[in-house]
């Protein structure tokens, strides 16, 4: 038997090297198939963290080398020895900046006898890009001009006696420029880079919610690992003081995993009430119910089911009044640093989507479409409870396909419906010539608005539309204890602190 010349000494069990399996990856990815973790956990190859090394540190320099194998013609020359355009990304990357290629046989062979080659290139790069330092060469992105949000929780202490804590443990000083949260890091030509002033602010927006640094880790901070601060960006936090439900509220949480958003909407209703969290995988069940622990969210009860399959009219869901719908998206509102990469390099200008929706593995277009398909299905759902007095939808994502056509669509199927106007003081409306009083919804725009790109939207029950729909029983006609229970609700302003 006869070894193919590009397989490598350093096998895993089916046969396969990490470039192998990383190349698989890169083409998994061009194609919008899942994000980097979810390709790299999906692999076959056995060392995971390996592989997602290899590829991540591959996509920051991925212009960088896309210039030298083009200046080079190395894929020309040598295409039947080491392969496409990504298995040579991944071969170049390791052989100029990741310490050498991990592999023997016929790619490491053709790729040396060009290794003076490709170092004389990168030196005209560096020299070109002033760059002193290899890593100099990786590219500046959006995501670290944004402050890393993290949201007090009072569910475990106080306001103050954790923002007390965190000032003194961190020696942040409070500042009203967002500018001052980027510049307190300075990077060097060291990975570590180096730290100035450290300063944090509060936001004018969200209740409890501050910024610091985008490089600030807070996952072996004490306040963190015990719940009393909250990693969640501030869009995010939107939904739940938009649907702003009064205390003792019975709320549902109908697509709830990873559970931030639960904890926060527990936090708006002070672990008074109910919240019924619903979602369709175990893995992401079992991490909400972590997450939900270390919050000290106790309103909450989680449940392994979709959404789409409860009973609007079976108890105890027949008493919710309050909804948040925060369906799979394609996700095209985060910031990401490997998204920026690949949608950059490839002409690309959305996220992929989480792996188990509905538009999984499908062209833009066709993504879209089911997307706001299922979107509007959950909405749809949510209405059809009998006594729900206000739902709010959001998304992460910047297509008005998943946004304002949504909200038309489901308004236009539910006429006893309407929008409200929330959050008046923000200034980013939502944009549509064909829905209605489109600009009582939200979005978020993140190069200006300093949070990835979000959208919500509420929809609260109309008091002058009969709905006669769920006239079921003799005493549904009247709640005698409340008898306005269905009127309007305006939404608060957000407490400024």
């Amino acid at each position: 038997q006869h070894q193919h010349p590009s397989m490598s000494t350093s096998l895993n069990k089916k046969g396969e090297d990490v470039y192998i399996a990383g190349e698989r990856v890169l083409q998994q990815l061009h194609k919008k198939r899942g994000t980097v973790k979810s390709l790299c956990l999906n692999s076959q190859y056995k060392k995971k963290k390996k592989l997602y090394a290899v590829v991540c540190q591959t996509l920051k320099y991925q212009s960088i080398l896309d210039q030298i194998l083009e200046k080079t013609r190395i894929l020309e020359l040598e295409e039947k020895d080491i392969g496409g355009k990504d298995m040579g990304r991944l071969l170049l990357h390791d052989l100029l900046f990741g310490g050498g290629i991990r592999c023997s046989g016929g790619r490491r062979y053709k790729m040396m006898l060009h290794k003076d080659e490709f170092e004389s290139e990168l030196e005209i790069i560096m020299k070109e890009k002033g760059a002193t330092e290899k890593s100099d060469l990786q590219p500046h992105h959006l995501v670290d001009k944004l402050p890393r949000y993290v949201r007090i929780n009072p569910l475990v202490q106080s306001t103050s006696d954790t923002l007390n804590e965190l000032v003194e443990a961190l020696r942040l000083e409070e500042t009203t420029n967002l500018k001052d949260l980027a510049a307190s890091y300075a990077s060097s030509s060291s990975s570590e880079g180096k730290w100035k002033q450290r300063y944090f602010m509060i936001d004018e927006h969200v209740h409890d919610l501050i910024g610091v640094n985008a490089r600030t880790d807070f996952h072996r901070n004490r306040l963190y690992l015990n719940g009393s601060l909250i990693l969640q960006d501030k869009a995010s936090c939107f939904p739940a003081i938009a649907l702003s439900p009064p205390l003792h509220s019975i709320c549902i949480d109908a697509c709830a995993a990873p559970g931030n958003k639960t904890s926060h909407l527990a936090a708006v209703l002070q672990n008074t009430g109910t919240i019924h969290a619903f979602d369709i995988s175990s893995h992401r069940l079992e991490t909400m119910k972590t997450q939900l622990k270390r919050a000290n969210a106790l309103c909450v009860k989680t449940h392994l089911q979709s959404f789409l399959d409860i009973d609007p009219f079976s108890s105890p869901y027949c008493d919710v009044t309050h909804i948040l719908c925060d369906p799979s998206c394609s996700g095209s509102g985060i910031v990401s640093r490997l998204s920026d990469i690949v949608d950059k390099a490839d002409g690309q200008d959305e996220a992929g989507s989480e792996e188990d929706s509905p538009s999984h593995g499908k062209p833009h277009k066709e993504r879209l479409k089911a997307l706001a398909t299922f979107q509007v299905d959950i909405v749809n759902h949510a209405l059809s409870f009998p006594k729900v007095e206000r739902v709010s939808y959001s998304t992460c994502s910047i297509y008005k396909e998943e946004n304002e056509d949504v909200v038309e669509t489901v308004l236009a199927a539910n006429p006893n419906f309407c929008l409200a106007n929330i959050l008046p003081q923000w200034k980013r409306r939502g944009q549509s010539n064909t829905l209605k009083n489109a600009s009582f919804c939200i979005r978020t725009k993140p190069e200006e608005d300093f949070t990835n790109g979000f959208f919500v939207a509420v929809l609260e029950r109309n008091p002058s539309v009969v709905d006669d729909s769920n006239d079921s029983s003799e005493n549904d006609d009247m709640d005698e204890e409340n008898p306005t229970k269905l009127a309007k609700v305006m939404v608060p302003n957000s407490k400024k602190k």
